[in-house]
Formats: structure tokens, C-alpha cells, sequence
């Protein structure tokens, strides 16, 4: 369940329990996923040990990749407001276009192999 929240924590009625399992406030911004890049490098390279399974929502719903709600999901050490996730370069800023990316590269014949 932790990782379904860590992902959908932008959408309801996840952000909601996100704030239950946390005391009911949102985490630490810096430990919030606001990044598809930084979860990818730390997923295969910097912490391999940090394995989490996507949500069908990485394949159908662009939603969750915003903050469409306006949560305030605080500002990191960095200076940078937690809003929006931080899509790839080949996405162009687009969920639409990640999500329709994610999906061809699931149907496609090398994941059916």
C-alpha cells in the first residue's frame, strides 16, 4: 500500500491517506515522488535496493503526474516547491505523452517476449 501512495499521493482519496499513515500532514517534501528521472536513477543506479512496482496508473492516467489539486506538498532543501512530477526530456513536459510512451513500450512484441 506504502507504494501506491508514494505515487498517487496527487490524487484523492490518496493524498488523504498518504496524510493518515504520515500523522496527517504530507512527508518530507524530499521524500515525496516529484520526479520520474531522480525515482529512475535511484531505482537502477544510485540505490538498487530501492525497487518499486508501477501502478497501473504509469499506463493509463496522466492525473496522477499532477497536482491539479494544489496540495501543498512543501518545499524541498533545495529551494523547489513540490508540485507537478518532473517528467523525462522525451516526454516534453507532457503527462499525455509519457503515459501514451509508457503504454506503447508495454504492448510493445519485447515485453511480451
Amino acid at each position: 500500500g506504502g507504494v501506491v501512495l508514494h505515487y498517487l499521493v496527487r490524487l484523492r482519496p490518496f493524498a488523504g491517506l498518504h496524510r493518515q499513515l504520515q500523522g496527517g500532514e504530507f512527508d518530507v517534501p524530499d521524500r515525496l515522488f516529484d520526479s520520474v528521472p531522480r525515482t529512475w536513477d535511484q531505482c537502477s543506479k544510485s540505490s538498487p535496493t530501492e525497487v518499486k512496482e508501477l501502478t497501473p496508473e504509469w499506463y493509463s492516467d496522466p492525473s496522477f503526474l499532477r497536482n491539479n489539486n494544489r496540495f501543498q506538498l512543501g518545499t524541498s532543501v533545495n529551494g523547489k516547491e513540490v508540485g507537478d512530477v518532473v517528467l523525462p526530456p522525451w516526454a516534453n513536459n507532457s503527462p499525455e505523452k509519457f503515459i501514451e510512451i509508457n503504454r506503447q513500450a508495454l504492448e510493445s512484441k519485447i515485453c511480451s517476449q
